[in-house]
């Protein structure tokens, strides 16, 4: 009994750890609970217009987008966590300008993917001719969104890996409130606006990024974030450190393309069941999202507090962290 209760303290921490983990993913956790909200939201208002079908089909394709722009992000952030922890603000200034290049390439290519072969993306998922030419009127718009979501996505991995989930927080409630804002003057046409109908989800959504972007910058540089920089510094390609994080990336990204592309799988599924059934998943699975927000927080914090030990050249601690 004794040896068993000696293993298993093993893995149980001091106070302090846990003060300090649950710190990072309260605030990281509401930040994703709030970036999930942002699309049950649309779900919510474009139920009210019937066209749920149209614009979840449509999404899959920023679903796929994104989880390669987090796994760039999240491999490269393996690295910029320890320069951070080592105090090497060079290093981390080149990650994160090698963090925004991914998202600015990743953002460029869905926006040709969805420009030149919209139609035969959503045909793929479902066989109804007016579900396709709705969701590629909403794409059509979108595409611009996608490009700002990724640099927005970028800033707020590194401030995650930098156990500074304050940040992304704030910005998160901005986006939310100014995705909410946007999508009832342009879906329903309030306050003199045009009533845009399904279009007027993407274009709320470009507002509001747009808005979150430039917060994102404007904070960086005037809370003299150590990330940001020169544009030279930043942008500076190391060849040496970009072949030491490729490898990091490659699982990350295989990984993310294939779970990304698995889960729409089901939309193609629920595509054979029609319409109401589509309509009824999308619904779902938004709401089951949701629980997932507090996971990830927690997550995106222990990968916080080991990768900053591991930076500072404290191995043990690191490893007991691990542990805890």
């Amino acid at each position: 009994m004794r040896t068993t209760f000696f293993k298993l303290s093993r893995f149980i921490g001091p106070v302090s750890f846990y003060k300090y983990a649950f710190s990072l993913a309260i605030p990281l956790g509401i930040t994703n609970l709030l970036a999930i909200s942002m699309g049950a939201l649309d779900t919510l208002m474009i139920s009210w217009i019937h066209q749920v079908s149209a614009v979840g089909t449509a999404t899959q394709i920023e679903v796929i987008a994104l989880n390669v722009v987090w796994a760039c992000a999240a491999g490269i952030g393996i690295y910029a966590i320890q320069f951070f922890g080592a105090g090497d603000h060079k290093n981390l200034k080149r990650c994160f300008g090698l963090s925004i290049s991914c998202a600015a390439f990743v953002g460029i290519l869905t926006y040709g993917v969805i420009t030149f072969f919209s139609a035969a993306i959503l045909h793929f998922y479902i066989q109804n001719d007016e579900v396709i030419w709705n969701g590629c009127q909403y794409l059509r718009i979108a595409k611009y969104a996608y490009i700002l979501m990724s640099f927005q996505l970028s800033f707020s991995v590194i401030y995650r890996n930098l156990g500074k989930p304050f940040y992304p927080f704030v910005i998160g409630m901005i986006t939310f409130l100014m995705k909410m804002l946007w999508n009832v003057l342009l879906i329903f046409g309030y306050a003199g606006f045009s009533k845009l109908g399904i279009i007027g989800a993407p274009l709320a959504s470009c507002i509001a990024h747009s808005i979150a972007l430039a917060v994102n910058i404007i904070l960086a540089y005037k809370t003299k974030q150590p990330f940001v920089g020169q544009i030279r510094e930043m942008f500076s390609y190391d060849i040496a450190l970009i072949r030491r994080i490729l490898p990091r990336i490659r699982p990350l990204l295989l990984n993310e393309i294939l779970f990304g592309f698995g889960n729409t799988l089901f939309v193609k599924a629920f595509g054979f069941l029609g319409i109401e059934a589509m309509n009824a998943y999308y619904i779902g699975a938004k709401i089951g999202d949701l629980f997932f927000a507090v996971a990830n927080g927690f997550s995106d914090s222990i990968s916080s507090i080991i990768g900053i030990s591991l930076g500072q050249g404290k191995l043990k601690e690191a490893g007991q962290q691990s542990m805890y």
